[in-house]
């Protein structure tokens, strides 16, 4: 699969994406990073600790999908950013933050149909 690909067109959905990484179900980054120039509001230890308990979250979501169906994404706001988790398969996820200010909907739609693609 090309992560490197799937994180450059998640970026270039929108230029408020600030930033996106992809992940295996053991919370290890396999590719991705901050936009250039940016302020980040978390620390290196912080921002572990966040992909940390995204991925505890995915792995619960999962005892529920037989009788409610795959979450297709999750989204958090927060006061100065949102997050945004979508499963890319059963072995990896993606992790994405954008501006508050940004229309998550187009966003969402715009990385559920690079999923899409990359499974195809």
């Amino acid at each position: 699969m090309d992560f490197e690909g799937l994180y450059n067109e998640i970026m270039n959905l929108d230029p408020n994406v600030r930033f996106a990484v992809v992940l295996n179900r053991n919370g290890e980054r396999i590719y991705g990073g901050y936009r250039e120039n940016l302020k980040h509001f978390l620390t290196p230890d912080e921002l572990n600790m966040v992909i940390y308990h995204a991925c505890q979250r995915w792995e619960g979501r999962k005892h529920l999908a037989h009788k409610i169906g795959k979450a297709l994404y999750s989204m958090t706001e927060y006061e100065k950013v949102k997050r945004i988790s979508f499963p890319i398969d059963e072995n990896y996820m993606m992790l994405i933050s954008i501006d508050t200010f940004v229309d998550h909907t187009k966003i969402i739609n715009g990385v559920l149909n690079l999923i899409k693609i990359v499974n195809e």
